[in-house]
Order: structure tokens, then sequence, then C-alpha cells
């Protein structure tokens, strides 16, 4: 079945194992950006700061909420177009939710 462009059930490779799908992909991208979300702004009410420039400048100009969630409706708009740009994007946010979740650790 086909959703998207995205195949589900059924979906293997010659050898019987699983293939990992684009929709697979993209939840984990979204699971990771709720996780990045969650993080940087429970750090930054705790008095702490994001230390991506970008990002901290689009927080000034349009408040920290609404920064985050460009951000992330950007990286989820990348992340649509192919499992090659999920991957990446797996990666670095993966990153992201580990050192956010340090950083917590470290913040009263």
């Amino acid at each position: 079945m086909d959703v998207y462009g995205c195949r589900f059930a059924g979906d293997v490779e010659s050898n019987g194992e699983p293939r990992m799908t684009h929709a697979t992909l993209l939840v984990i991208v979204a699971l990771l950006q709720a996780g990045d979300w969650y993080t940087t702004r429970t750090i930054i009410a705790k008095g702490g700061r994001e230390l991506n420039p970008a990002i901290r400048w689009l927080m000034g100009k349009l408040g920290v909420d609404l920064a985050l969630a460009v951000k992330t409706a950007a990286m989820m708009a990348i992340a649509s177009h192919s499992v090659v740009a999920c991957i990446p994007l797996v990666v670095i946010y993966s990153y992201a939710c580990w050192h956010n979740a340090k950083a917590l650790r470290a913040v009263p």
C-alpha cells in the first residue's frame, strides 16, 4: 500500500529482511524534532541559551516557540523529500537530543 509515496506492509528486501521505509524515517525525524523542541525549550526556561546562532537569531525575532515551530516545519519539509534527506537529519537530531539531555542534567 502506498500513501504519499511511502510503502508500508509487505515492504521487504529480496533476502526477506524488512526495508526501512520513508514513512518510518519520517516518524523518527518527527520524534527527534519533538525531543529537540522539548529539551531546548526546557533549557531556555531554566536560563540556558540556544547554541545554534541561526536559531538563536530567529528566536530573537520570532520568540522561542514560533522559532522552534519554523525550524521544525523546515526540517520536516526537507525530510519529506526522500529517505536520503532523512538519514542526516536522524543523525544530527539524535546528537542534538543527546547533547540537550546532557545539558539538562547540568542545569539546576
